[in-house]
């Protein structure tokens, strides 16, 4: 069954949110701080948090971390795809990132007050496995956000996200289907070098192991 997100609202007593969706919603914002020419803004009036088919657990999910010295990064032949992501995730990515912002980020910033979206890169890993990252920006502080993962349909889609006021770049370099969920691995592309990363994603969970 199709899982239709039906964003309704943002519960934030006394707040307007202004949170980036990957289509859809109006122009805005102050565009001199945009990666991207035409980012999209969509307004979440303070009512109620969205209700829809899937629960609540499978959203903001707090992300398990690690180091593991010498961390090595498989690569694979990943084709970027140019056309739109579906619609049933887009919604997933939209009710993740306004989770995240208002979960994640508001609790560090509470002045932090909209995000837009400044990046997004989608793959064919092979074997019907598409990968896709999202790069949000907030704003007035410019943190960044991340919502990343992989899909072959909609009962078989997995994510996750993380903040930081630094920089957060990730490039997935690899993919695979794994029992309950999806492998990811590539780096982040920090300075002064990248660092490897290893990702495991079900469900519920997310496992990430960074390279040290």
């Amino acid at each position: 069954m199709q899982a239709r997100i039906l964003l309704l609202t943002l519960s934030l007593s006394g707040m307007l949110i202004l949170a980036a969706g990957c289509n859809g919603g109006s122009q805005g914002g102050d565009n001199t701080h945009d990666t991207i020419d035409t980012p999209t803004v969509v307004k979440v009036e303070p009512q109620n948090f969205p209700v829809n088919e899937l629960p609540d657990s499978l959203f903001g999910k707090a992300v398990s971390t690690s180091e593991e010295t010498g961390l090595k990064v498989t690569q694979a032949k990943l084709i970027p795809v140019s056309s739109p992501l579906p619609e049933w995730l887009d919604q997933i990515l939209s009710r993740e990132s306004i989770v995240l912002f208002s979960q994640g980020v508001m609790k560090d910033m509470p002045d932090e007050v909209e995000f837009v979206q400044t990046a997004s890169a989608v793959n064919d890993a092979g074997d019907n496995l598409t990968t896709f990252v999202v790069q949000y920006s907030t704003r007035p502080s410019n943190a960044n956000m991340l919502v990343y993962g992989a899909y072959t349909d909609e009962q078989h889609a997995y994510w996750a996200s993380q903040s930081s006021k630094d920089a957060l770049d990730m490039r997935i370099q690899a993919a695979k289907v794994i029992e309950g969920g999806v492998e990811l691995m590539g780096e982040w592309a920090k300075k002064p070098k990248s660092v490897p990363f290893k990702a495991t994603l079900t469900k519920t969970k997310t496992m990430l192991v960074n390279g040290k």
